[in-house]
């Protein structure tokens, strides 16, 4: 059985800014692939790979698209802890988006809906937090040998896919618990290379993803967002959220500010990722982002208008705690009766 370093346990049961400001970058980076989804690169109107920052756009995309993985890592690092809390005031604050937005927009779309599965993370995601007691204690018996072998024959899925267990684009709950159980291993593993060297691995990962892109739309397989270059199952993507994530453990540093933003980080996928916040009329409309498309000055507007989403989505959600956050403590006090597991450690 692995032994646990203390001192590690102990620095999990707070928040750490390093990692608290990865949260917040890669929320900005899964702003940037959804713009960028949501226009040049949308699977359901394909652009030809002559346009106009079609390359460009991939380039950025491959830097940005690990993100998804590297947020399930954090997961898998600081264990997540069920509890019937943690469920309810995980799906709350969706369902009360859902329902703002549906009414907002709804002589636009005559949309009206609160269910927090419209949006495909949060299916898998909540499936892993509710075995996390289950699958946190069966990772505790496994020794070190044990945990290189299970992550070995794990592996093989990815490099030599069986599309009955990953496929839809790796947005599965095989592909978290892949992720997830990395995650853990690297709680007592750290790699050997500086912040440097891991921020040069993390680059070198993404240019292998954008050289693969490259390399599919030359035989002609790309098609959008759907290429398999792109895929959240892509052992390269998953080695770059390695690498992404061992770049930011090895800063330290500490902030309430960043720690403050943070915690409304996930809110911005929430926000900004509504349909009725990107269907036309909608979001990404107002930002002109399409009008853009044929600019040399498109990849620098994607970034900017991306920053401008970030910040919007997380002063929406601070704003939501000033008139909601007690309403949510109460539920929360009254859910702790009910708990069965103790959650000292949050994961998002």
């Amino acid at each position: 059985m692995i032994i646990r370093n203390k001192r590690i346990v102990d620095n999990m049961k707070e928040r750490q800014s390093n990692i608290e400001l990865l949260r917040c970058v890669l929320m900005y980076m899964i702003v940037v692939i959804h713009i960028i989804g949501h226009n040049i690169l949308d699977s359901n109107n394909p652009v030809q790979v002559e346009a106009p920052n079609y390359i460009s756009s991939n380039l950025l995309f491959s830097f940005c698209v690990c993100a998804v993985d590297c947020f399930v890592l954090i997961s898998g690092f600081f264990m997540m802890k069920f509890s019937l809390k943690k469920v309810i005031l995980f799906i709350l604050p969706i369902c009360f988006y859902q329902l703002l937005f549906s009414l907002f927009f709804y002589k636009i779309h005559h949309n009206l809906s609160i269910s927090p599965f419209d949006y495909w993370f949060v299916g898998p995601y909540l499936m892993l937090l509710l075995i996390s007691p289950i699958l946190n204690e069966g990772l505790k018996t496994l020794n070190t040998k044990q945990l290189y072998l299970i992550i070995a024959l794990s592996t093989l899925f990815f490099i030599v896919p069986i599309p009955s267990i990953l496929g839809q684009a790796g947005k599965t709950f095989a592909t978290f618990l892949y992720i997830y159980i990395i995650g853990y291993f690297l709680r007592d593993h750290k790699l050997e290379v500086n912040r440097f060297a891991s921020l040069g691995f993390f680059v070198f990962m993404c240019l292998l993803v954008w050289g693969e892109f490259l390399l599919l739309s030359f035989f002609g397989k790309n098609n959008g967002t759907s290429t398999l270059s792109y895929n959240y199952d892509n052992i390269l993507i998953i080695m770059a959220a390695v690498f992404l994530f061992q770049t930011f453990r090895k800063i330290t540093f500490k902030s309430k500010f960043v720690n403050w933003v943070a915690s409304s980080s996930f809110f911005v996928y929430i926000i900004s990722e509504n349909k009725n916040m990107y269907n036309h009329p909608g979001l990404y409309d107002l930002l002109n982002v399409s009008k853009w498309s044929d600019s040399s000055m498109y990849v620098f507007h994607v970034l900017f208008s991306s920053a401008v989403i970030f910040f919007c989505a997380i002063a929406i959600d601070k704003l939501r705690l000033v008139f909601f956050s007690r309403f949510e403590k109460k539920i929360g006090n009254w859910l702790e009766k009910y708990d069965i597991y103790n959650s000292n450690t949050s994961s998002l």
